[in-house]
This record gives structure tokens, sequence and C-alpha cells, in this order.
């Protein structure tokens, strides 16, 4: 069984569906070490954060600083840990898993890379696990996304797939493409603490959750 990558080929023809999401103050804190299926983006509000990760499967375990006004993008299948200080710290999490168009919108992955020259370049890049400066307010509508999602209710079935959602993930994942690209081009770094490519691990995720395999979907 295979971890899904938001860079597997197979699922440009999917899209990001919201499986997770959280917004939390952290002081005094020590996550277990621990690897998800789905692709995990979390924006520090303040304070500052460590992430303890390994690059695979029995590799050294890294240590990178998350800090006020940053971005971590922890694509699927990579082990890693939160670690928080004495000093308090808000994390605002999403966690996105691929899932089949819906209409009336019928947003693909497809759909970005051919629209957007900045995500293409970031898609073909194919960084697993990188650290960047939010330099567009993306901190701000990662927190009025988690606000519509809570004061709809997710118990309702079409509220993390509505036409407001999806805008609002394609937005987010095109403003982080373009902090990416901007900052990895100009050669500041302002931000980027770690940036490296890694081997795909093959770790699944311990608390219970199977690995999966993409279904065929034909173009």
């Amino acid at each position: 069984m295979q971890i899904l990558s938001m860079y597997d080929r197979n699922g440009y023809f999917y899209f990001f569906e919201i499986t997770h999401y959280y917004r939390r103050i952290y002081k005094d804190f020590d996550m277990d070490f621990h690897c998800h299926e789905d692709v995990e983006i979390m924006y520090v509000n303040f304070g500052e954060i460590n992430i303890i990760y390994a690059e695979s499967e029995g590799a050294p375990r890294r240590t990178a600083t998350v800090s006020t006004g940053e971005f971590v993008v922890i694509d699927g299948g990579i082990p890693h840990k939160i670690m928080v200080g004495n000093m308090e710290a808000q994390i605002i999490n999403m966690e996105f898993c691929y899932s089949a168009p819906r209409q009336p919108l019928c947003l693909s992955v497809k759909t970005l890379i051919e629209n957007d020259p900045e995500f293409r370049l970031f898609i073909s890049l194919r960084e697993r696990f990188f650290i960047i400066t939010d330099l567009y307010n993306i901190g701000r509508q990662f927190s009025l996304l988690i606000e519509y999602l809570q004061s709809v209710g997710t118990q309702k079935a079409e509220t993390l797939r509505s036409p407001y959602v999806n805008y609002s993930i394609a937005a987010i994942l095109s403003q982080i493409a373009s902090n990416y690209v901007q900052q990895n081009q100009l050669h500041t770094f302002t931000g980027i603490k770690y940036l490296r490519k890694l081997f795909a691990p093959s770790y699944c995720r311990k608390s219970g959750g199977k690995c999966r395999r993409l279904p065929e979907l034909s173009q």
C-alpha cells in the first residue's frame, strides 16, 4: 500500500478535501511521534514550535523551528512530532486528502497546474517538507475558513465540499505556492528553516488509519 502524496500524479485529476482541522493554543506540549496519510499544513499564529521529523523509516530525526507568521507544509507519510516550550503558541492546522471533483466547480489539482504558473512550478519541485513566511496574510484565510466550518457545522455532509470551501482551499494553495516560489527564486530564504527533498517514507498512521492507493479516475 502507498501513502498519499500531494505530488502523486495519479491524483492530479482529484482535488483536496479537508479531513481534519483545529486552532489551538499549546504550552509545555510534547506530541507523540506519528505519521499522517494526508497532507498537513500548519500555521503558527503566534509563538514558536519545534517540529521533529524523519526523512524515512529508521532515518535520523531532524528538528525545524516554525515561528510567528510562518507555515510548515508536511506531505503525507512523513513521520513527525510537535514540541512547544514554556511560552504559548497558537497553531492553525488543516489536513487534506484527495477526493473526486464535484459540481458545480469541478476543481482539480490539474486545474491549478494549468492556470497558475507558480503552482505549476511549485508542484514540479516536489518538496515534501518546507517552511515559508506568510507574505499574503494566508494565516487569516486559514482562520476564517475554520470559523466558517465551525459556524455551519461539519456534521453536514456537504460542508467540507461546498464552493466556498473549495475556492478557499484553491486560494490558500495558490498563495502558498507563490510564497514558496518567490522566496526560493529570490534566494532570500527568509523563513525557510529547512528545504530539502525527502525520500518517500513507508510509514502508515499509527493511530489505526490505513494507507490507501488512489482509485483509477479517467481523464
